[in-house]
């Protein structure tokens, strides 16, 4: 759907997190089958101890097939707004197209604030509309055209791409996901876009 271009999204977004820092443990919200986790890795001499949560039993049962190799990763299924985790737990949270799915967005911040450590760094990335109105009405033909074409034709799941398109036009704008981040007591929170606005990475951290 994204042309690969989501490939280097998740490169760029692991390296801002990970590279030159020492983490020992990490956690990754709305994991899915366990993508950020891995990318992580590369960027680590010696990987954390990763705990992936998904709201998803059948996403975090293909995410143990896949991670099998991978014996300091855990896998929990829980709901992002209600962690059953550790307050000050972890150095870095992170969190890739997962946050449009949750409604309660203030009270998974608040949750993702409680669990890292002190000066602990959280990272979201989420697929967003372009600023800029050429490229916004261009978004949009792709997303009311394209991809239902795509999945139609080619996708088993026609519904899923349907939740896709809409849940991609119905997220707050930057500024909204910014403005969350802080009343969640987050400070230095930047956004930094991707692709003209198509994609857009968060990225905050947790003061004393």
């Amino acid at each position: 759907m994204s042309f690969h271009l989501h490939a280097l999204w998740n490169y760029y977004f692991v390296k801002l997190l990970f590279e030159n820092r020492e983490v020992k443990e990490a956690l990754d919200l709305c994991a899915g089958t366990g993508e950020i986790a891995i990318r992580s890795c590369d960027f680590l001499p010696i990987p954390p101890q990763f705990t992936l949560v998904d709201f998803s039993k059948n996403m975090l049962d293909l995410a143990k097939i896949r991670l099998a190799k991978y014996p300091h990763f855990s896998f929990i299924q829980a709901d992002a707004t209600h962690l059953p985790l550790t307050s000050e737990q972890y150095e870095v949270a992170t969190m890739a197209y997962g946050i449009r799915n949750i409604h309660e967005k203030l009270a998974c911040f608040e949750e993702v604030h409680r669990v890292l450590k002190t000066h602990g760094r959280f990272g979201i990335l989420e697929l967003t509309q372009p600023s800029n109105t050429i490229l916004r009405m261009l978004h949009k033909v792709y997303l009311q055209t394209y991809v239902p074409f795509v999945g139609r034709f080619f996708i088993s799941n026609k519904k899923a791409y349907e939740y896709l398109c809409n849940s991609i036009q119905a997220f707050p704008e930057p500024e909204n996901i910014v403005s969350t981040l802080t009343q969640a007591r987050f400070s230095s929170v930047k956004t930094i876009p991707l692709f003209g606005g198509i994609a857009t990475i968060f990225l905050a951290t947790k003061e004393p």
